[in-house]
């Protein structure tokens, strides 16, 4: 729940940006395979078969929302709950690791600017 007018404020823009075709940053994903999982995950080729078909397999369990969570709330807001349309383009990148720690810290970096700051801290 938005609290600060500027925080509303904000995402009402966001909301009507998206409504109107902006393109986003991506949203990042965040998959913790197993180590064994982890290793056939080739980062060698793009168009790798093998991290295609990983990518695709069921990991809800295994997903977390590393960077894009206020944008994810955003298109649902845009579309009311429906499904946007199919010919909408949506980027996604996807940080694949074998520990929780090292995605923790990659939000962490990714969300350190977005709060004020002062000399207290």
């Amino acid at each position: 729940m938005l609290k600060t007018t500027s925080a509303i404020r904000i995402r009402k823009r966001m909301v009507l940006d998206i409504q109107q075709g902006a393109v986003l940053p991506p949203i990042v994903l965040g998959l913790v395979l197993n180590n064994e999982d982890f290793k056939r995950f080739s980062l060698k080729s793009v168009n790798n078969p093998q991290r295609k078909r990983m990518l695709s397999m069921n990991h809800e369990e295994k997903l977390s929302i590393i960077d894009g969570m206020q944008r994810t709330t955003a298109i649902f807001e845009a579309f009311e709950g429906k499904t946007p349309p199919i010919d909408r383009d949506l980027r996604i990148e996807y940080w694949v690791a074998n520990d929780v720690g090292s995605l923790i810290y990659r939000m962490l970096v990714l969300n350190t600017g977005q709060v004020p700051w002062n000399l207290r801290r």
